[in-house]
């Protein structure tokens, strides 16, 4: 989202620059061309020099728009010796209740801004944290569509597209992959998503292996762009047990994708409305299969895949309240 947002008040002519607190990563090619980047280059939380290197550079801008929490944490520390009222963009879809939470995040957020990904994140601001409601908001994630790929979809193949670690549940493209070849071998399965944790993907390609289906999942680690590739696919899966959106709803939606996903987070309540036909309440694979392949096959309607995306990415109505949330930042 910090790609997002930046290039969208840029390209309405605000001035923008995006530091990155680590070493420099492959920002450069996404950002808007009037964007300028900084790098902390921080080797160590504690070291003096960075930290005074921090304090210099957020003294040169109105608004300090930080992405997650253990980054804000470090960009307080330096706000101290600048007064600056910093934005905690939260993305969490955890919340903690307890004692020691609710002094440690009511000393880092007292008279900062608080945003949500979800109303959940807000609702916890207000009602545990008891933050000023004025200083809290919820603005659900967006994507930028890119144009819309022509073409006939395959029919077998399907595509994940989520980062491989534990948090997204990878692991059900097993039992899954396993009861959709029984009934239709033809079908692939393609994840595409940076490999997060090295551990979990090789104990998933093992199970692959000895399952015999290592044909039927393929991994794919080096697709920067995933709208570029959607048109390939029938079908788009998610199957995280816990989430704050899922974007990749909306990123499937753009590419008039239809998908199979589990029931949670903010973008998937709202999609939900409009799609029920696309979601699950459980991780059954028998069901999963069922669905999967009865999608695959039905005639879908693209019109209301764009009237269902375009009603719920707006933006516009996003640019709008992240400039209500900076002018409130100011004073």
């Amino acid at each position: 989202m910090c790609l997002t947002t930046a290039n969208l008040f840029a390209s309405k002519g605000y001035q923008v620059s995006v530091l990155e607190v680590l070493t420099p990563g492959p920002l450069n090619e996404f950002l808007h061309p009037s964007i300028r980047q900084k790098y902390l280059n921080r080797k160590s939380k504690w070291s003096i020099g960075t930290m005074r290197k921090l304090v210099h550079i957020m003294k040169e801008y109105n608004v300090v728009h930080v992405h997650m929490r253990h980054v804000y944490r470090y960009v307080f520390l330096a706000s101290l010796f600048t007064k600056k009222k910093l934005i905690l963009h939260d993305h969490f879809n955890t919340f903690p209740e307890n004692w020691k939470s609710k002094v440690i995040f009511r000393i880092l957020l007292k008279r900062k801004i608080y945003v949500s990904v979800n109303q959940i994140g807000s609702k916890w601001a207000t009602d545990f944290l008891q933050l000023s409601p004025d200083r809290v908001f919820n603005v659900s994630n967006i994507i930028i569509p890119k144009n819309v790929k022509t073409g006939k979809h395959n029919s077998n193949k399907l595509v994940l597209v989520s980062n491989i670690k534990p948090e997204k549940y990878i692991e059900f493209i097993i039992p899954l992959a396993l009861e959709i070849n029984r009934k239709d071998s033809s079908v692939v399965i393609d994840v595409i998503g940076k490999i997060m944790d090295k551990r979990y993907y090789k104990e998933i390609l093992t199970q692959l292996k000895t399952y015999g289906i290592q044909d039927r999942v393929r991994f794919i680690t080096n697709v920067d762009s995933v709208q570029d590739v959607l048109c390939n696919y029938a079908l788009g899966l998610h199957f995280s047990k816990k989430e704050s959106g899922p974007l990749v709803l909306l990123e499937y939606l753009a590419q008039s994708l239809p998908f199979v996903a589990y029931r949670t987070g903010e973008v998937a309540e709202k999609l939900y409305t409009s799609l029920p036909m696309f979601f699950m309440t459980n991780h059954d694979e028998l069901a999963w299969s069922e669905k999967v392949l009865d999608l695959r096959h039905q005639e879908i309607d693209y019109t209301v895949l764009n009237t269902v995306f375009n009603a719920n990415n707006s933006i516009e109505e996003y640019f709008n309240q992240w400039l209500r949330i900076y002018e409130r930042s100011l004073y």
